[in-house]
């Protein structure tokens, strides 16, 4: 119980030291409101962007790498995806991941993501076009995640390359995200809580240019709640707090169906944005592939398509011995929940308070099968026959007090 509690204050304090990071920085960033590089705001990946962008708490895909660094130890085999973003007017975005597991160093990602807002018109102090130009934007991002630095807790970090350009001006800028993501010690191991500070990093300029902008730096939080988990049918829903340093709190939402393993359905909502509101996708997965495709309507400026493809394949070595040694150190707990539920159990009897050991121990038998599970029905059965004779006894003083009516 004591080591419980040390790895729970551990966790504790790492999440308020990545706030009050975010925090300060969001203070210190001189250019709150006015952040450029639009690549690194918008959302990516067909999956995610139907979820409404609620996925710092899945995050269970190669596009972990861009929405929680720490996800990518979800991950189980070599995984790649491509995604392509038909944005807004004439603009496009693409990118393509890989993770590569290699317990026990860690998991590895990488990412190479490209925006092109087409060909643009130049003009002077007149607002007749005199020339184009192109105008585009590229990231690479390289990641790194190490699972269960303590038991349910992984941590990660990308370091992102960035660079825009302009014309013939271009800039180039180095910045960082750092992510945890936890399994609550819950019995089936069905929800997760996620931390991300995404863009931490320096200012882009553009040489003789007299502007620049500022990094879009982001503190947000997303749990996830696997709240169906049967052999046919599974679900998921999501939800997400952002606040961004150009702009203010937001909440994303989203939830995932799942049909035989096979066929996907999702919707996803988005609060206290501008120009968005609500989003949907489907998915279709094969034994080593998976197509998604989402649809995304933007007020003013039109609908938003995105499609994407990922792979996966080969069996990594020591992925089973995490698995293991997690599904392990969970029966561990589950057990100690266990008795520890029966022992109050067995007290509260002893102190008369017979429902309230039936329900202590009835949460017992829901932790799942056991060779104690035997002793919990009786002591259950012990404790109902026990209300049942209060019950009786409760009514017989009752009978003594009528008083005897003769039938003359």
């Amino acid at each position: 119980m004591i080591a419980v509690k040390n790895k729970l204050k551990r966790l504790l304090i790492i999440i308020l030291l990545l706030l009050k990071a975010g925090v300060v920085f969001a203070e210190l960033n001189p250019g709150a409101g006015t952040s450029g590089s639009d690549l690194l705001k918008i959302g990516m990946g067909a999956r995610t962007t139907a979820l409404g962008d609620a996925f710092a708490g899945i995050s269970d895909d190669p596009l972990a790498i861009h929405w929680n660094p720490a996800g990518i130890t979800q991950i189980k085999n070599f995984s790649t995806i491509c995604s392509y973003n038909k944005w807004l007017l004439d603009s496009g975005c693409g990118l393509i991941a890989y993770v590569h597991p290699l317990p026990p160093i860690g998991f590895f990602g990488a990412s190479i993501t490209y925006m092109d807002y087409g060909e643009l018109e130049q003009t002077v102090d007149s607002f007749s076009p005199v020339d184009t130009f192109i105008a585009n934007e590229m990231l690479l991002t390289l990641s790194y995640a190490y699972p269960e630095i303590i038991f349910g807790l992984s941590a990660g970090i990308n370091v992102k390359i960035f660079r825009k350009t302009i014309d013939t001006y271009f800039s180039n800028s180095l910045a960082t995200d750092l992510g945890v993501l936890y399994v609550l010690p819950t019995v089936r191991r069905n929800i997760n809580a996620g931390l991300v500070l995404q863009n931490i990093g320096t200012v882009t300029s553009f040489g003789s240019m007299e502007t620049a902008d500022v990094l879009p730096f982001n503190i947000k939080a997303g749990i996830g709640w696997h709240f169906l988990q049967l052999n046919m049918h599974r679900a998921f829903l999501a939800v997400d707090l952002n606040k961004p340093s150009y702009n203010n709190w937001r909440v994303n939402i989203g939830s995932e169906y799942c049909f035989n393993n096979m066929f996907f359905a999702r919707l996803g909502f988005k609060l206290n944005y501008d120009t968005d509101s609500i989003s949907m996708g489907i998915g279709f997965r094969t034994a080593m592939s998976q197509l998604d495709y989402s649809f995304a309507p933007v007020r003013y400026l039109g609908p938003s398509h995105r499609i994407s493809v990922s792979f996966q394949w080969g069996v990594i070595p020591g992925v089973d011995k995490i698995d293991y040694a997690i599904e392990l150190k969970t029966k561990e707990m589950n057990q100690n929940k266990k008795r520890r539920l029966i022992r109050k159990g067995i007290e509260l009897i002893r102190a008369g308070k017979y429902r309230s050991a039936i329900r202590k121990l009835k949460k017992a038998l829901k932790i799942g099968p056991g060779p104690e599970n035997r002793r919990i029905r009786s002591l259950i059965e012990k404790s109902q026959k026990k209300l049942r004779m209060l019950k009786i006894g409760n009514k017989v003083p009752l009978l003594l007090i009528i008083p005897y009516q003769s039938s003359r």
